[in-house]
């Protein structure tokens, strides 16, 4: 959790650069609202719930285009300033506007809208246990089937590890607090929710990497805060990798290949789709890169005979001892090609 105080600091900053600025992030709909309005129509959505609409570019927008919505934002001055647009523009009587801290309660029943949108609300000042909170509050007010629609910046994005790290993958930067995704937590952060699509997309002239997440509530939400609060893998994979990527010993393509191997033998996709990448970008040669996938078949076939070794003993007792059968590099299991191997792109 935040505290307070630093939480005040954050919105007072909002509210200052809404104050400077009435269009600090322009007067048009992003490219992800404009994505979203497509599947609101596609899905029948006519009630909206916004998080953290800012200066209501996007709430505008889909009031304008039918939509009935209401915008939440702990920014009394996003409040203000998105109430007067919409009298403004006749579209009071479909936009209300309120201010409300995501990490309290949502203010309205079970059910009560078709979906939930939300722009880089989520990749603000939220902790893991914070973000949970809100989404399971997100699927709490959703009827059976709507959407939880929402963007949040990635670790691939070049700002992730700049600035002062406050702890998980969250940084401030230039004053503003970011945590930055990946998508494992997407993914474990979607209990209840059915997930319809995980994109990527750039925006702003940074720019900023963002994901474009599209859940579909399903069911009752199962596991525990705690569980879906831990770190992922890839995510601390990212971190080590950006903390000890630096002048040394090790060229470029050697430290990605290191890498790519680590990240198959422990079996984490992410991890060794960011380290591929990395390493044909670097000139590794398929040989290179077949050579590194058979390592790690071998170390992951190791590891996996140990502990099928230490499980066997634990149920049957002590084995005879047997003559060794000699040396062998695969154990049985032979390592295909990286390119062949499922789920490796």
């Amino acid at each position: 959790m935040f505290a307070s105080d630093a939480v005040t600091d954050q919105q007072q900053n909002w509210d200052e650069v809404y104050g400077k600025n009435e269009e600090f992030f322009g007067e048009e709909p992003s490219g992800f609202g404009q994505e979203a309005l497509g599947i609101f129509w596609q899905n029948g959505v006519k009630s909206v719930l916004e998080l953290g609409p800012g200066q209501g570019r996007d709430t505008l927008f889909f009031a304008e285009n039918g939509l009935e919505v209401v915008g939440l934002d702990y920014s009394q001055q996003s409040v203000a300033e998105l109430s007067a647009k919409a009298q403004a523009r006749a579209l009071s009587a479909r936009i209300k506007a309120q201010p409300h801290d995501v990490r309290q309660p949502i203010p309205f029943p079970d059910g009560s809208f078709d979906a939930c949108y939300s722009h880089m609300l989520l990749c603000m000042h939220l902790s893991r246990q914070e973000i949970v909170f809100a989404l399971r509050e997100i699927h709490r007010v959703l009827r059976t089937g709507g959407l939880a629609v929402y963007s949040v910046r990635s670790i691939f994005d070049k700002h992730y590890g700049a600035g002062r790290h406050l702890g998980e993958q969250i940084y401030e930067i230039s004053g503003f607090v970011v945590h930055f995704f990946s998508e494992e937590m997407i993914r474990r952060f979607a209990r209840g929710f059915e997930i319809v699509q995980i994109g990527r997309m750039e925006e702003g002239s940074l720019p900023r990497d963002l994901f474009s997440v599209y859940l579909r509530k399903t069911g009752p939400i199962e596991g525990t805060d705690e569980e879906n609060a831990m770190p992922d893998l890839s995510a601390l994979f990212q971190s080590f990798f950006n903390a000890t990527y630096g002048s040394g010993a090790l060229d470029k393509k050697t430290k990605f290949l290191i890498a790519l191997g680590a990240s198959l033998a422990a079996g984490c996709d992410p991890c060794a789709q960011f380290a591929l990448a990395g390493a044909k970008e670097a000139g590794a040669s398929q040989d290179e890169l077949d050579e590194t996938a058979a390592v790690a078949m071998t170390i992951q076939a190791t590891r996996i005979r140990n502990t099928l070794g230490r499980v066997t003993q634990a149920v049957v007792g002590p084995s005879e001892p047997s003559e060794p059968s000699g040396p062998s590099d695969s154990f049985g299991i032979a390592a295909a090609p990286l390119a062949e191997q499922p789920g490796r792109t």
